[in-house]
């Protein structure tokens, strides 16, 4: 009994180990995404500022990495985004900065969204009657329901 226990820890160690290193494979930052991101950053209007000092480096460790923080002093708002990857900065910005890297990244979404969408619908050779059962509101006519009904009235 005592060696199944063991097999069975073994087995879940294991199993866990796995998913653990799966996890933090997925949870790295890929650190040319990350530099596009600055390239983005300074484009908007954020200042570039070295953590070139312990001070600075120490510093930089207490804000979250590739997050906006916003900071207001005086009435006076700040935005800063740490960069400990690509970098080793930290980018400072105020709204007007703030606002244009944001309506950047709004812009590339909907490029994305719009490119998804022209590719999924460009294919003349798809054939929705090979699907046949996906239910109501797909296929040819695309009928009035919203979603797969599969069998049920909306």
């Amino acid at each position: 009994m005592k060696t199944i226990l063991s097999r069975s820890r073994r087995i879940a160690l294991t199993a866990a180990s796995g998913i653990l290193t799966i996890g933090l494979a997925a949870c790295q930052t890929d650190p040319r995404s990350m530099k596009l991101k600055d390239d983005h950053l300074v484009a908007a209007g954020f200042v570039q500022k070295a953590a070139d000092t312990p001070t600075r480096q120490e510093m930089l460790k207490h804000l979250p990495p590739h997050h906006f923080v916003r900071h207001e002093t005086s009435g006076k708002v700040t935005y800063l985004f740490a960069d400990p990857v690509a970098c080793g900065c930290l980018y400072v910005g105020d709204q007007k900065a703030y606002d244009a890297y944001r309506s950047y990244q709004q812009q590339q979404q909907l490029i994305e969204q719009k490119r998804l969408s022209a590719e999924t619908m460009s294919d003349p050779a798809w054939d929705w009657d090979a699907w046949g059962g996906v239910g109501p509101g797909y296929g040819p006519g695309f009928g009035t329901t919203v979603g797969p009904a599969y069998g049920k009235v909306w």
